[in-house]
C-alpha cells in the first residue's frame, strides 16, 4: 500500500487503487500508523475525509510531497 502513497491520498482513493474494501484500508492504515510509517490529516475541503501520507520512516519517502509538520498521528 505504501507504493500507492506518492502523495497525500484519501482512504477511499487508496481502497479504489488497491481494489479492496474501505474497511480493509482502515485496518491497514491503523497498522501503518502504529509503526509510524504513515500520518493522517483531516481534509480541509471535506472534514469527513482523512488523508494519509507516508512518513520519513516509510520506504520511498519523498520530502517534496508533503510536509510532516502539518500532519499528525491519529
Amino acid at each position: 500500500m505504501l507504493r500507492k502513497l506518492d502523495g497525500p491520498r484519501s482512504q477511499r482513493e487508496l481502497a479504489r487503487g488497491l481494489d479492496v474494501d474501505a474497511s480493509a484500508v482502515s485496518v491497514i492504515v491503523g497498522q501503518l500508523l502504529q509503526r509510524d510509517l504513515v500520518v493522517c490529516k483531516v481534509s480541509e475541503r471535506d472534514r469527513r475525509v482523512r488523508l494519509v501520507a507516508r512518513t520519513a520512516l516509510a520506504p520511498g519517502f519523498s520530502t517534496n510531497r508533503c510536509r510532516r509538520s502539518s500532519w499528525t498521528r491519529s
